[in-house]
């Protein structure tokens, strides 16, 4: 089991206490709402945000909620940012980042709410001043939970071994060259691909399994092996690829269970993804510039956003940034030609990409992002910053 798998079992709030109880009555109203209702009180919750703490906190567990949890991350973050001496919101911000896939982070959330004894050495970090009493049952479930992550962070690396054992063990199959291989080896490499592309979140893997099962269904044409393809895109884009397999499996199989879930989402639920992706690639952004490393690799997890969300644009933008503003400018310029060749970008997401390289003095990228700006921003004040980034790098500007 993953660990946004395995979080899915702690409740949230961790204390309807600490929450204001209006929001928790809008909290509670959301659990309950069909997803216009759901967006309207999310809006509403996040307006009053800025209230207190308490009210971030709020916001962080809506967003929870509605399946945002990288949104939920910076709300929560903020909350115990401004009020640390809360216990209840560090333990959601755990969940939270477990839910986001970040279990490092989220032991350490965690930690903060348990006694240096149960928990282990101070790091020196921002945490509560009285944390949670030793053998109270906030104490008890909050070290749980902590033991789980910890667990599990330490099977993850296990398992990932034993996956590039089975791996190289299938490959030699294919290596020997007896014959054509039959469907079931085809489609055990392909699995233990695709969970490994899972657990280090990375596209190489998945999109292995996916020249594996093209391979596989040249041999052994068939639905089933079709269905299999088709959930290696799905995980691991392109997502131009992604669409061509299941309009083929939809023609081919058009009850099958992988095809209904890949279905256009209701309006809600589109809101919330798109919400979420600017959120993620937020948070991918400052990993990249932290050098974060943990069990999965930010830069390979933006690259599997970019290449297989349907929102690929917020993420495309973080990952120049981060590019640039880590040095990595060779990288930033090829990601900058991705973005320049693409039409998913908004005016104001070139105005962005046009002000970053403008303050790293790459002039030919930012002239590029500028020009592209001005051609797609309607509002006059994102058209003047245009202009002058144009006039300065000796492009022209109206």
């Amino acid at each position: 089991m993953d660990v946004a798998s395995s979080a899915r079992e702690w409740s949230f709030p961790f204390s309807t206490a600490a929450l204001p109880r209006r929001s928790l009555t809008m909290v509670q109203g959301i659990d309950l709402s069909p997803g216009p209702d759901r967006m309207r009180g999310m809006e509403l919750l996040e307006s009053e945000a800025g209230l207190s703490p308490a009210h971030r906190h709020a916001h962080g567990v809506a967003a929870l909620l509605c399946g945002m949890p990288c949104r939920a991350v910076h709300a929560l973050m903020q909350a115990t940012g401004e009020n640390p001496d809360e216990c209840a919101a560090w333990v959601d911000l755990g969940t939270a980042l477990a839910r986001a896939g970040r279990p490092e982070l989220a032991a350490w959330a965690l930690s903060r709410t348990l006694t240096p004894a149960v928990s282990g050495p101070d790091d020196g970090g921002a945490r509560p001043a009285r944390p949670y009493p030793a053998g109270s049952e906030e104490e008890y479930e909050a070290a749980r939970r902590l033991r789980s992550l910890m667990g599990l962070i330490e099977r993850q690396e296990v398992e990932r071994d034993f996956l590039r054992l089975r791996i190289a063990a299938f490959a030699e199959v294919f290596e020997k060259g007896e014959g054509t291989p039959v469907v079931e080896v085809f489609m055990a490499l392909a699995t233990a691909l695709m969970e490994l592309g899972r657990s280090l979140d990375a596209a190489q893997p998945y999109h292995e399994a996916a020249s594996v099962l093209d391979e596989a269904l040249a041999a052994h044409p068939g639905a089933q092996v079709l269905e299999h393809l088709a959930t290696a895109r799905m995980a691991g884009g392109p997502v131009a690829e992604r669409d061509r397999v299941l309009a083929e499996l939809n023609r081919v199989m058009p009850g099958s269970r992988v095809a209904r879930e890949a279905r256009q989402p209701a309006m809600a639920d589109r809101y919330f993804r798109e919400s979420e992706a600017e959120y993620e690639a937020s948070l991918l952004y400052t990993e990249i510039c932290q050098n974060q490393q943990g069990g999965q690799n930010p830069v390979e997890r933006i690259h599997l956003r970019f290449v297989s969300s349907d929102h690929p644009a917020p993420y495309l933008v973080a990952w120049i940034r981060a590019s640039a503003d880590s040095g990595q400018l060779d990288s930033a310029r090829g990601l900058s030609k991705a973005a320049l060749s693409g039409s998913f970008l908004s005016g104001q997401d070139h105005l962005v990409l046009a002000l970053e390289f403008g303050k790293g003095g790459v002039e030919d990228e930012t002239r590029a992002h500028a020009e592209r700006a001005l051609e797609l921003c309607e509002d006059e004040g994102e058209r003047a910053v245009a202009a002058e980034l144009l006039t300065r790098t000796g492009g022209g500007g109206s």
